[in-house]
């Protein structure tokens, strides 16, 4: 069965190739910002899919998305950005929905939450992606 680090990896491996965005593979203490989150999503984990035990596993993470707020028009086509368009987090990681061969599928289902959140005593705008990994 494959770990959650190895699909956190394997998921910071393909946001990587998303243009100006850093990547944190576990929730940091301070981000720095424009930057990409990856936490277990709710429901997080659906165990046994394949009719036995230790078979198909469905894992569900959030990507949240973070961008600083100093000029908000820029923060706003950075989060519209990473929901469509070319270098969005949907089309990036769906690529290659298999990671090479790693899972059995990957699919990108919804974007929410999207506004403004405050961390400490700064306001980011930020978007929720929810991800769906069947391994």
């Amino acid at each position: 069965m494959i770990s959650l680090a190895e699909l956190r990896a394997a998921l910071a491996v393909r946001l990587r190739s998303v243009p100006r965005i850093r990547v944190y593979e576990e929730i940091p203490d301070n981000p720095t910002v424009p930057c990409v989150i990856v936490t277990l999503g709710d429901p997080a984990i659906d165990y046994d899919l394949a009719f036995k035990t230790g078979g198909g596993h469905t894992y569900r993470f959030a990507l949240v998305c973070m961008s600083g707020r100093a000029a908000e028009r820029a923060a706003q086509r950075r989060i519209d950005g990473w929901l469509a368009g070319p270098d969005a987090i949907k089309t990036v990681l769906e690529e290659d929905r298999t990671f090479g061969g790693l899972v059995f599928d990957c699919r990108v289902t919804e974007a929410r939450n999207i506004g403004p959140v405050v961390l400490g005593d700064v306001t980011y705008l930020s978007a929720e992606l929810s991800v769906e990994i069947r391994a």
